[in-house]
């Protein structure tokens, strides 16, 4: 009895043990994928720190921006303030024709966007 005892106990043992190969075998897969997973997370990151550090070297700062916006804004005053004068040479050439009324050419002169102002 003691040898029959011996052998259930060991086939006991054998089947706890081979339950327990079985599972260490598939945590050691898990944690094979979970590498692998891992070290292809790595290599995007550090792809998409790549691509960050690039796109900050061409990004345009506010401070930029407001800067050219104000050159282009005095750009656009000064073609304007020209075309201006032109409109007022050609109202007075047009009033010394008397094309145009005295009215007439006040009215051209008061419209924006540099209003001549006539006391």
């Amino acid at each position: 009895m003691e040898d029959e005892a011996k052998k259930e106990i060991l086939e006991a043992i054998n089947v706890f043990s081979s339950a327990v190969d079985k599972q260490f075998g598939e945590i050691k897969s898990e944690m094979t994928e979970m590498k692998s997973e891992m070290t292809e997370m790595k290599s995007e990151m550090t792809e998409m720190k790549s691509e960050m550090t690039e796109m900050k070297s061409v990004m345009v700062t506010k401070d930029f921006l407001q800067d050219q916006l104000g050159l282009l804004k005095g750009d656009l005053t000064v073609m304007m303030r020209g075309e201006n004068k032109k409109i007022i040479a050609l109202v007075e050439i047009m009033e010394k024709k008397q094309l145009l009324t005295r009215d007439e050419a006040r009215a051209f002169y008061e419209m924006e966007p540099f209003p001549k102002l006539m006391i």
